[in-house]
């Protein structure tokens, strides 16, 4: 037992608090040879996430908890005091789960507060500590309590904690009443960042959020040296035993392999459920929807024929395949019991995203793409082996955004739909203002290293919290929320009986069924124009020469994707003449670094036309498989372009070797993000019809859209 073990941390997840990520905090203790650290962030758990992937890829112990602040009693407005909670096993992670969120809904008050005899009533599988110097023990020393009061105040917590910036006498007295209760007395730092040099970072929060950062102590992560030379008045004997030997004794209390939330998918059991009845498209029966398959099926019949019909029950196979081996069909289901509920109410559902590269979904109605006349391959959306988690964002029109989330909460039972929450952090460029603002009020300015420094401590702070627009999460039914997440009000506000995760989205969506709904005024407009005229937009030719005359002069003002300044000149530059073209040239201004610097010297030079240049990730894959370069290695060149990593020496060599021209090699080198093709069409078929109607029915347009009244 060479090292201590820091029991007290807080991340950047502290609001506006904490400096250093969990992964920072864990790399640094583990370099002090440290062997686990405490994450014990005031109020949340939001670093929990993190902080378990850190700890399995650093081999260190990760001992879970939050520092709450704790009511006596159920006003919000009593005086609170704060307890640090740390997790022992299961038991008290779901435990700690239920408090947060009871502090989070039923008792946020400014902060998510917490009853004592809440505390009480789930306080197994937890240990309690005594915290900071806010905390009660040391409060009631402070307020020259009774010996016999203060004993009773501290019977309540399982472990004392004191620390090196608290006075000396109420140190020595929190020692003294551990021998005498017989409790352990531990020795923290109440870190909130890495190093000494890392307290500028957090003043300048704090004078943000108009705390007074002066005589703030060192939070700093304290070696042992550090801490037995602070703590030397209690005696060697007493130091050690504080410092090192309790903080190791606390950890061993705490169970292995604690997992914040399961490994691996866990999807809702639709066999349980009373599923609706749906109509085929195809034949207009009634079909149980657990049938979709046979939905598929006669779709598929109805739109294909001969080698088209083959090719088309191939590529429909080799889909359902990996969307039943892997679940996954329950994805589809949903987005298709929304899809035919909101067109038997008269509304219009589009889709977004990869959705659009699966037949599967075309043939069900998901999407209006059909991958097999675009040439798009599955792989895109549900990755190379076919079993990449789907994730499926479904334009609602705003109208109809609330009566599709309360369908699926019908269906599902409420208490299996939860909101996805969102944690919102300072970004690069509020960090820099946050700099100034705290520089200026001194009279002074950063140096260049200073700022840089100093941004990159403060960028990813967390600010408050958030919600999704429409993304909802879709639980099991036998397990609850707090198997895999504490549940919050978003932004700390009180919005109802709105329940969000406390896990920001992003951290638990390759754990549970998520579906995106989002509200789209796009669809709104078709409406209202299909309303007015009585159109059909089912059955609006995308050849229609009027339609494409307006787009190819760039008449686009008020059409969506279309009509900016930006798109409207690459459509001038570029100059598309068919529908397929005005699918690239969303592409191409939707893309980072596709266009300008790229793409338009291409075409501007004549060295690539229009239908040559890379303008959508699919056209990478098909383009290299067509050179005969194989299906996997295709796919990773796609998949390295698209997300900015440009080429490998040796996929260089590879398209070298199949007679890829030196430009389009160029071109992906410079490439940030690539759009998927099936979100172009999508977006390319809406933007048609609504161009149709300006070009065909004017009037109609502009009222469907006032914006563009002023032009």
């Amino acid at each position: 037992m060479n090292e201590r073990i820091e029991l007290h941390c807080h991340t950047n997840m502290s609001a506006m608090d904490g400096i250093a990520s969990p992964e920072e905090l864990i790399l640094f203790a583990k370099n002090l040879g440290h062997r686990a650290i405490a994450i014990t962030d005031h109020g949340v758990v939001q670093a929990f996430p993190e902080a378990c992937r850190a700890g399995k890829e650093h081999g260190m112990k990760i001992i879970y908890g939050a520092e709450v602040y704790l009511l006596e009693d159920d006003d919000r407005k009593s005086r609170y005091c704060h307890v640090v909670l740390l997790v022992k096993n299961m038991t008290g992670l779901k435990n700690l789960y239920k408090l947060v969120s009871i502090s989070h809904t039923d008792y946020l008050y400014k902060k998510p507060l917490l009853p004592k005899h809440i505390l009480s009533a789930h306080r197994e599988g937890l240990l309690i500590g005594s915290a900071c110097g806010a905390g009660e023990i040391q409060t009631a020393i402070r307020s020259s309590c009774s010996d016999e009061r203060i004993g009773e105040i501290a019977d309540f917590y399982d472990y004392l904690e004191i620390q090196p910036h608290e006075p000396e006498a109420v140190n020595l007295e929190i020692a003294r009443l551990g021998e005498m209760l017989g409790k352990p007395v531990v020795a923290t730092g109440d870190v909130h960042y890495l190093k000494p040099c890392d307290s500028i970072a957090r003043s300048i929060l704090l004078h943000n959020t108009k705390h007074d950062e002066t005589g703030e102590p060192p939070l700093h992560v304290k070696t042992t040296e550090e801490m037995l030379s602070e703590l030397s008045y209690l005696g060697g004997e007493k130091a050690y035993e504080v410092i090192l030997a309790n903080t190791n004794l606390i950890a061993d209390m705490i169970e292995e392999d604690i997992q914040p939330m399961p490994n691996g998918l866990i999807l809702p059991e639709f066999a349980l459920l009373p599923l609706p009845r749906v109509e085929c498209p195809a034949c207009a029966h009634s079909v149980h929807v657990l049938d979709w398959q046979d939905i598929c099926m006669c779709r598929l019949r109805e739109l294909y024929d001969g080698s088209r019909q083959r090719a088309a029950i191939k590529r429909m196979s080799e889909e359902m395949k990996s969307i039943v081996d892997n679940g996954f069909y329950r994805y589809y289901i949903v987005s298709l019991l929304i899809a035919q509920k909101a067109a038997k109410d008269g509304y219009l559902v589009g889709c977004r995203g990869g959705i659009g590269s699966s037949l599967v979904a075309y043939l069900l109605g998901i999407t209006h793409v059909d991958p097999l006349e675009h040439n798009i391959p599955f792989e895109i959306f549900a990755g190379l082996n076919g079993d990449k988690q789907p994730d499926i964002s479904l334009n609602i029109d705003p109208e109809y955004h609330s009566v599709a989330l309360e369908y699926l909460r019908n269906i599902f039972r409420d208490e299996s739909i939860i909101s996805s929450g969102v944690v919102v952090t300072i970004t690069d460029k509020n960090a820099e203002r946050l700099i100034h603002e705290y520089f200026d009020g001194k009279g002074t300015h950063p140096t260049p290293t200073e700022l840089k420094h100093l941004k990159r401590a403060i960028a990813g702070v967390k600010k408050t919290t958030g919600l999704h627009p429409g993304s909802v999460f879709i639980l099991p039914l036998i397990k609850e929320v707090y198997d895999f997440t504490p549940v919050q009000l978003p932004g700390n506000l009180r919005w109802g009986d709105l329940r969000a995760t406390h896990f920001d989205y992003r951290s638990i969506s390759s754990t549970l069924m998520r579906i995106s709904l989002l509200a789209q005024e796009n669809l709104s407009m078709v409406k209202s124009m299909q309303k007015s005229t009585g159109i059909d937009i089912q059955a609006i030719d995308y050849n229609d020469k009027l339609t494409l005359d307006l787009l190819i002069n760039a008449d686009t003002i008020g059409i969506p994707e279309l009509g900016t300044p930006f798109t409207r000149g690459v459509i001038k530059a570029a100059k598309p003449k068919t529908f397929d073209d005005f699918i690239k040239i969303i592409g191409l201004a939707h893309g980072t670094n596709v266009w300008l610097g790229n793409a338009d010297n291409l075409i501007e030079s004549g060295v690539a036309t229009l239908a040559e240049v890379v303008a959508l990730r699919d056209e990478i894959m098909v383009y290299l498989m067509d050179k005969g370069v194989e299906r996997e290695i295709s796919f990773e060149i796609m998949e390295h372009v698209r997300k900015g990593k440009g080429l490998t020496d040796r996929h260089k060599e590879i398209m070298s070797a199949v007679g890829v021209p030196e430009w389009y090699a160029a071109s992906c080198e410079k490439i940030g993000y690539l759009l998927p093709k099936a979100h172009a069409v999508e977006y390319a078929i809406v933007s048609f019809r609504i161009a149709w109607f300006k070009a065909h029915y004017p009037t109609a347009f502009y009222r469907a859209n006032p914006k563009t009244n002023n032009r």
